[in-house]
């Protein structure tokens, strides 16, 4: 298909964008001219986000509707090879013990739930929530029972809210690996949101975890930003963290961020 758009620098970036995606991934349901056509239309509905971010969830978009069946049994089952590749090449870094039996649980779980991810441009982050609750099953010893089995990472990516354009915190990580990144600290911003409205007393050290845990700002900024020494910002932290972890949600969030 040709391209037609008159932002010939756009398309030029999302053609580079796309191609180190489709190098990194070996995708193939999308031919090239595809891929940036579709990258092109959705980057100038959110201008100010990432193009990587962008292209990706293109990209997941088509592999959402492939592994649904809407295109047939040759996409349906190109999809779910793809999938599995990504799946693969994520889990068996993070989680080398029990990574093949989680991949093939998450695909399990994938398509018998599929319905419930409700937007399609985070397909992959669902497919991920489902490899994580499946290494939690295999690994007894660190599951807990007030663990929700039914984790999904889709919750903050969408068509109209892009998280992720506010921050790409490493440039030289994989696109996913900087999602999924993202996606936990959303969680942990909208948990430490909702904690603090019940505690209003904390905030000086709710402030601390923020900037640490979200912001990625080390002791000494934070001690400028809030006014204090450097040993005060350790020990607000340190009763911050102590009644956080008290909230069995706040304790697994905060124990992802530190893996």
């Amino acid at each position: 298909m040709r391209l037609d758009t008159p932002d010939d620098e756009l398309a030029r970036r999302c053609r580079e964008a796309t191609g180190r995606l489709l190098m990194r991934y070996r995708w193939s349901l999308l031919d090239h001219e595809e891929f940036v056509l579709r990258s092109v239309v959705a980057a100038i509905d959110h201008p100010t986000a990432d193009l990587a971010y962008i292209a990706f969830g293109v990209y997941n978009q088509a592999l959402y509707s492939a592994c649904s069946g809407a295109e047939g049994p040759f996409h349906w089952e190109r999809g779910y090879q793809e999938l599995h590749e990504m799946l693969c090449d994520r889990a068996r870094q993070r989680y080398p013990d029990v990574w093949e039996d989680a991949v093939q649980s998450a695909l399990e779980l994938t398509c018998t739930r599929i319905d419930r991810c409700t937007i399609p441009q985070a397909f992959f982050q669902f497919a991920w929530g489902n490899l994580q609750n499946a290494v939690r099953s295999l690994r007894p010893h660190q599951r807990r029972g007030n663990y929700r089995h039914d984790l999904s990472l889709e919750r903050t990516v969408g068509t109209d809210d892009l998280p992720l354009a506010d921050s790409l915190p490493d440039p030289n990580a994989h696109i996913d690996v900087q999602i999924l990144l993202s996606e936990r600290r959303s969680e942990l911003r909208a948990a430490l949101d909702a904690f603090e409205q019940g505690h209003r007393r904390m905030r000086r050290q709710l402030a601390t975890v923020r900037l640490k845990y979200i912001n990625d700002s080390d002791d000494e900024a934070i001690s400028q930003i809030l006014g204090v020494p450097v040993k005060r910002v350790h020990e607000l932290r340190s009763l911050g963290l102590k009644k956080l972890r008290a909230d069995p949600r706040l304790r697994q969030l905060l124990e992802d961020e530190n893996q």
